[in-house]
């Protein structure tokens, strides 16, 4: 049989820099029938190092910046591949990484499986590293109702048409689009398998993205939520889906003002507080125990000792 066409599709916003690496990773890929396209979604043209280097990768240019789901779903539409996989322009892959993932996906012949995926290696700013493993198997539905939904960025192996059966990404969420489309993949009926080897490298720079695009974050996380919620009380029963959504909503904002503490970002920190406390008042957690942890991280902060 003959290797199915996999499409890689990178998309990039004014980081020619990065981009670079990035694109040198696709590039060197072992699994042999490959394509890359580049989303170029934004006003600064593209390093000229990247069109000499790399003459076969194509590249498309968007007139305006129109957001990571508009980038990804015109990179969509251009790929040709049965499977797309997608890759930010501050990660890095393992040059195995595509090899293995058809390689499991090939296994199965069924079409109810829609997205394969790995094991992360993250490096934090401290240059302290751990691997982020996956953790959903099987339906993705059933496994988010029992153990809920975490995603691992730029390890995701798609097929074609599931992402064209839920209509491709969201281009009204600023944020929290990979949790979105798997929910859209869940909504489907489709299943999950994994390879839970590291074979994608997230470097420091990314960290500091997601803990800088705070307020965004904020705005599209109460999106995601408002837009599943009928789904999720569908799912897990009215009150268990309304625990659901409060403890995802808390655990998320509850993460991003602790790291700005640890960054010390006091105001930042002090807006994802009050953004908690105001959504969900009475709980124990967001009054008490997440500003005594911020109140620590930024006094270990002030005393010089390393953040982990």
């Amino acid at each position: 049989m003959k290797p199915p066409l996999v499409s890689t599709i990178i998309t990039t916003y004014n980081r020619p820099g990065l981009l670079l690496k990035s694109v040198k990773s696709a590039v060197n890929q072992t699994y042999p029938k490959h394509e890359i396209i580049i989303i170029n979604d934004g006003q600064q043209k593209l390093s000229q190092s990247i069109k000499r280097n790399f003459p076969k990768v194509k590249i498309v240019n968007q007139s305006n910046h129109q957001g990571l789901s508009a980038a990804r779903n015109t990179g969509i539409k251009r790929a040709k591949g049965k499977y797309i996989a997608f890759l930010d322009d501050d990660d890095q892959w393992l040059s195995n990484k595509l090899e293995e993932q058809v390689e499991l996906a090939l296994k199965y012949s069924s079409n109810k499986y829609g997205v394969f995926y790995c094991s992360q290696k993250i490096t934090k700013t401290s240059g302290k590293t751990y691997i982020n493993h996956p953790k959903i198997k099987g339906k993705i539905k059933d496994q988010i109702v029992k153990i809920g939904l975490s995603t691992i960025s730029s390890t995701c192996l798609f097929t074609k048409e599931s992402l064209e059966s839920v209509g491709g990404f969201d281009r009204n969420l600023q944020s929290s689009i990979d949790h979105d489309i798997w929910m859209a993949l869940a909504d489907k009926g489709y299943w999950t398998d994994y390879v839970d080897k590291p074979l994608v490298i997230n470097l420091p720079n990314q960290y500091q993205r997601m803990i800088g695009d705070y307020q965004p974050r904020i705005v599209a996380v109460e999106q995601y939520l408002k837009k599943w919620q009928p789904t999720i009380i569908q799912w897990f029963g009215k009150k268990s889906g309304k625990k659901y959504s409060r403890n995802y909503y808390n655990y998320v904002i509850g993460w991003l003002a602790e790291e700005q503490f640890k960054a010390g970002k006091l105001q930042a920190g002090l807006v994802c507080l009050q953004k908690l406390i105001s959504k969900h008042p009475f709980s124990v957690k967001n009054l008490l125990i997440t500003p005594l942890r911020c109140l620590g991280f930024i006094s270990l902060k002030y005393l010089h000792i390393p953040l982990t």
